[in-house]
């Protein structure tokens, strides 16, 4: 009886430490409980120089992209990451002002490979709020080795994009602000502004809501989701909210969206 009772509490053990280490949506108060881990801060320097998350280092969006929007390649971004003292199985947690870049910083790890990264609901304010501990001093960082798994099935480019616009299996969401969608958008994509993702206060919305929101633009599981915006950073955070939240299991980002396609109009 000792035994099976034993055997009970190591299996429950490793099922709850399962799901710890698949979170990918973190609140403050778990952050501050959470020592090993590296805190990103995805805002621009200027922001972050001002004030931040202690601990946390800065790579805001400049640094991993072009002037288009674009990523850089993956030498480059490994590169980038490694000198933040990131590897590609370090626990991560990425925040920002709003949730966008975020999103973004979140979607570039999981392209790269990294398995371990969540973002911080609620971001910066969320972390105010429960009065964790900010700063304007860098930290020290020591240098890592990232190596590089790209994980290709979650980038869509845009030769791919063109191959699917009457495809019955394929829908493209576009996710920036409904006036920017009207003025022009892909093919027959629907409309979600990442705004409808968040609550006021810059924390994810439920699951059943969210649940709801695709479901009544008719963006379901079943299908192939390919998700842009006007570069590919309110893309990044619906890619969070379709794949962690939502589980939908084929989602892709186009990377350099609308000013990528806009240009052949």
């Amino acid at each position: 009886m000792k035994n099976i009772k034993l055997i009970s509490f190591l299996l429950l053990s490793i099922f709850f430490i399962q799901i710890s280490s698949a979170q990918k949506l973190i609140t403050a108060k778990e952050l501050k409980t959470n020592k090993d881990v590296i805190i990103v801060d995805a805002r621009k320097a200027a922001d972050y120089s001002k004030i931040h998350i202690k601990e946390a280092v800065n790579i805001p969006k400049t640094e991993y992209q072009n002037d288009k929007g674009m990523l850089k390649p993956v030498n480059e971004l490994a590169a980038i990451f490694g000198k933040a003292g990131i590897t590609r199985n370090s626990k991560v947690v990425v925040y920002c002002k709003s949730g966008t870049n975020a999103g973004r910083l979140f979607w570039v790890l999981n392209y790269l490979g990294a398995k371990n990264v969540s973002i911080l609901d609620g971001q910066l304010s969320g972390w105010m709020a429960v009065r964790g501990p900010l700063t304007k001093v860098k930290p020290n960082v020591k240098k890592a080795t990232f190596t590089p798994a790209v994980n290709s099935s979650i980038l869509a480019k845009k030769s791919y994009v063109k191959s699917k616009l009457n495809s019955s299996t394929t829908i493209l969401v576009d996710a920036r602000k409904a006036d920017d969608y009207a003025e022009g958008h892909i093919g027959k994509a629907v409309n979600i502004p990442k705004e409808k993702l968040m609550n006021e206060n810059h924390t994810f919305k439920d699951k059943a809501t969210l649940a709801a929101l695709f479901k009544n633009a008719g963006v379901t599981a079943n299908k192939e989701v390919i998700v842009y915006c006007k570069t590919g950073s309110r893309a990044g955070t619906m890619f969070f909210v379709l794949t962690e939240i939502l589980k939908y299991p084929k989602v892709k980002v186009y990377d350099g969206s609308w000013n990528e396609w806009s240009v052949s109009l």
